[in-house]
């Protein structure tokens, strides 16, 4: 029907299980377990889409380590300018202007902070589906309520506060944990 081979549609289908939207069953077939709200073709096309959730799951494994690493290694210099680039993203998210520039920066000093120029570069390699990502996150938590917002600047404090007091493995956590979130809030729309 849409007149491609058989290895495309598998490699689809499979995409379409790690994003956790089918579930594939030998012998049974495939079944649909939830479908992506209808609002995100607003956003995006669907194979955009499907990249930047692909992403996420990069993100998880690499930014998870870097925040871990960062909390290890911060100096007080860097502490002082993720400091600074933390109330700089609250305010943009207040008001609305440049708080996706802000969260990339917030992203991109704790690579810096892991005192490893890779983590940096990998970041800058991410940075085109970090930016849908984050327009879309953005996109939507600027159109519900202050609630929403609030829990967007708690989980970046959270990482701020675990990486400030040398907290590896809290940094860690709370880094995953905010990338879990944000992609269940764009995937589900839920608060």
């Amino acid at each position: 029907m849409y007149n491609v081979s058989r290895p495309i549609v598998r490699e689809a289908l499979q995409n379409l299980q790690n994003d956790g939207l089918i579930n594939a069953r030998r012998g049974s077939g495939t079944f649909v377990l939830r479908l992506p709200p209808r609002e995100i073709a607003h956003y995006t096309d669907d194979a955009r889409f499907a990249q930047y959730m692909r992403a996420y799951e990069v993100r998880q494994c690499l930014e998870s380590e870097i925040a871990r690493l960062a909390a290890l290694r911060i100096t007080q210099s860097r502490l002082r300018r993720l400091h600074q680039v933390l109330e700089q993203m609250e305010v943009a998210l207040r008001t609305g202007e440049g708080a996706l520039e802000a969260d990339f920066e917030f992203h991109m000093e704790i690579a810096r902070a892991s005192e490893n120029d890779l983590f940096e570069k990998q970041m800058m390699l991410l940075k085109p589906d970090m930016l849908g990502t984050m327009r879309i996150a953005s996109t939507i938590t600027g159109t519900r309520s202050e609630e929403r917002k609030n829990k967007v600047l708690k989980e970046h404090r959270d990482i701020y506060d675990a990486i400030s007091t040398g907290d590896g493995e809290l940094a860690k956590l709370y880094m995953k944990y905010h990338l879990v979130s944000v992609r269940h809030r764009i995937i589900d729309q839920g608060n």
